[in-house]
């Protein structure tokens, strides 16, 4: 099973299917990231900390929440990505980070990008070659 660390969103209540059905519309086919949505209750994150680079020398970045539907506390991912203009082509936005920052997957290659909209200028750096090895530089504190 995989491991994320997440505030307690025990109180709150996923629409899963309406978050599950946006994603396939899309083209979503990762089995690890469509897993977590249906298996998490989506929300905060506690301290799950990322580095692109080396850890000792890298960027740190924290992964505040999934974009999942409004119940669980963090936005709705159909309205943060057609605000971002994300909601069609090949790019869906899928996480937060602090700063204001985006997580992204390529939705044909399943690359996963940051789309640094405050931290830099807008660019899409490569983080990782899918959402599996993603998952897999995440630091928990």
């Amino acid at each position: 099973m995989i491991k994320i660390n997440m505030h307690s969103t025990a109180n709150f209540k996923q629409n899963k299917d309406m978050v599950l059905n946006y994603l396939v519309n899309r083209g979503v086919e990762n089995k690890t990231y469509l897993e977590i949505i249906k298996n998490y209750p989506f929300g905060l994150l506690a301290e799950n900390i990322f580095y692109i680079g080396e850890a000792i020398v890298g960027y740190e970045y924290t992964l505040e929440y999934f974009f999942s539907d409004e119940a669980t506390m963090s936005p709705d991912i159909k309205t943060v990505n057609k605000n971002l203009q994300t909601d069609c082509g090949d790019i869906l936005s899928i996480a937060n980070v602090y700063g204001e920052d985006i997580i992204c997957m390529n939705i044909k290659t399943g690359e996963i990008l940051l789309w640094e909209l405050e931290s830099g200028n807008g660019d899409m750096v490569h983080i990782a070659k899918n959402f599996e090895e993603f998952l897999a530089m995440i630091i928990y504190k």
